[in-house]
């Protein structure tokens, strides 16, 4: 098991809307017009938030895509383009974190993400922010078949860890996923900016 060092707690940090950002936005809206309201109709035609979610359980994107394809032939170039364009839905770092990160590797402070994203996917991405070799696992839901807000991702986390539930300090934006954690034993903190994280740090005793 891995030693409680001083009982300062593994930060344990979700991706998507914490540190980086992603929003499918801007490439379905370019096949309507950059419309939020036709997109969002769009988006709830297909049941885009169901199979995303298969997505990140580490269901192959060709597959799903192509069933998605049948289910919807009237929109398969933009389905399609969810694959092959996928890198147009990920808008880079959100910087004002990735500073707070820097602050807390450099203050010797165990990092690590739990984050639910296509493992594919992520390969894309990896390599192009240094920053991520900060964290010292980061545990992705399409390489374990299971997603937020899942129980079971959390003790999969653990196990993959070596971490106690009473160790971690979960950090995500989504609720649902904070209360399935909370579940688990988890502290939690709920990401409202890096500013307000800071905070919760600070008082908390953690961050100096």
């Amino acid at each position: 098991m891995v030693s409680p060092e001083s009982r300062r707690p593994a930060l344990v940090f979700d991706f998507g809307g914490v540190i980086f950002n992603w929003d499918p936005f801007p490439l379905f809206g370019s096949f309507f017009s950059h419309d939020r309201q036709t997109v969002e109709t769009f988006m709830k035609e297909v049941d885009f938030r169901a199979w995303n979610h298969r997505l990140d359980m580490g269901e192959p994107f060709a597959a799903v895509v192509a069933e998605q394809c049948a289910r919807f032939p009237q929109y398969a170039d933009i389905l399609q383009a969810y694959d092959q364009r996928w890198l147009e839905t990920f808008a880079g770092a959100i910087e004002p974190t990735v500073e707070l990160l820097a602050q807390l590797h450099s203050d010797g402070l165990p990092l690590y993400a739990l984050s639910n994203w296509s493992e594919e996917k992520f390969r894309l991405i990896r390599p192009r922010y240094p920053f991520l070799g900060w964290f010292r696992q980061i545990v992705i839901s399409g390489a374990l078949g299971l997603a937020k807000p899942d129980p079971l991702i959390f003790k999969a986390f653990e196990e993959q860890t070596g971490l106690l539930a009473e160790d971690c300090l979960f950090i995500d934006d989504h609720l649902p996923n904070l209360e399935a954690a909370q579940a688990r034993g988890w502290a939690t903190i709920q990401f409202c900016g890096a500013a307000h994280l800071a905070d919760e740090l600070h008082q908390r005793g953690i961050l100096n």
